[in-house]
């Protein structure tokens, strides 16, 4: 709904999705990615690496493809026990982005106390 309310307000959208919300984005996106304007998708504490690992998520991008979507930027911080690189799992090209966000499991799957991850995002936006 929000996605289809960006599309008829803005020329592109720029997604930001975080842990399960990148798993729902996805799924959205597979279905239906030609009928948003996601210019840009950026995936923080992902866990879709795991889930192809598991045989719970397809790697078939659907209709995510260029275009739509011009980037897929995968932020991960490696002690997160959820995220992890995403490009070896899917053909799209997906760029991830290493950062580290803290200590222990909260910490480190904490993305938005990182300026370094704001930073990446804020580019982005500008």
């Amino acid at each position: 709904q929000d996605l289809a309310k960006a599309r008829d307000l803005y020329a592109s959208t720029i997604l930001v999705s975080h842990s399960l919300g990148t798993v729902v984005a996805y799924d959205v996106l597979r279905q239906h990615a030609t009928g948003y304007n996601v210019r840009t998708w950026f995936t923080t504490g992902c866990p879709l690496a795991r889930l192809v690992k598991l045989r719970q998520c397809t790697t078939d991008i659907g209709k995510i493809a260029l275009p739509p979507a011009e980037r897929w930027e995968n932020l991960y911080d490696a002690s997160d026990v959820v995220a992890s690189a995403l490009g070896k799992a899917f053909s799209y090209p997906v760029h991830d982005v290493h950062v580290e966000n803290g200590s222990g499991i909260m910490g480190s799957h904490d993305y938005w106390r990182n300026p370094a991850v704001a930073e990446i995002v804020a580019k982005t936006l500008k």
